[in-house]
């Protein structure tokens, strides 16, 4: 123990220590900041998500164009009637 001269008061040697509120402010700091981390980490994830089926999405896009690209250089056939009828009336022709 430890005597203040001024006061004389005696005094135990380790009076620093932090006090409840002092806990509480920083259990609820700590508990923010892991509820923002966990929220921004949900978020990460579904944006990968919708960024990987945009991806998908382009390449077949792409394959579908160079499929057409391909189909125009070497002067395909298109069966305009054909397509009209399965589209407008529901009905195939006899080609």
């Amino acid at each position: 123990m430890k005597r203040d001269t001024r006061n004389n008061i005696i005094k135990p040697f380790n009076t620093r220590a932090f006090s409840l509120i002092e806990m509480v402010v920083s259990i609820t700091l700590f508990a923010i900041i892991i509820i923002a981390a966990f929220e921004t980490m949900g978020s990460i994830g579904i944006l990968r998500t919708q960024v990987s089926s945009r991806l998908d999405l382009n390449s077949e896009l792409y394959g579908a164009v160079e499929k057409f690209v391909e189909l125009i250089k070497t002067g395909g056939d298109i069966d305009y009637e054909e397509y009209w009828n399965r589209k407008a009336v529901g009905t195939t022709t006899m080609s």
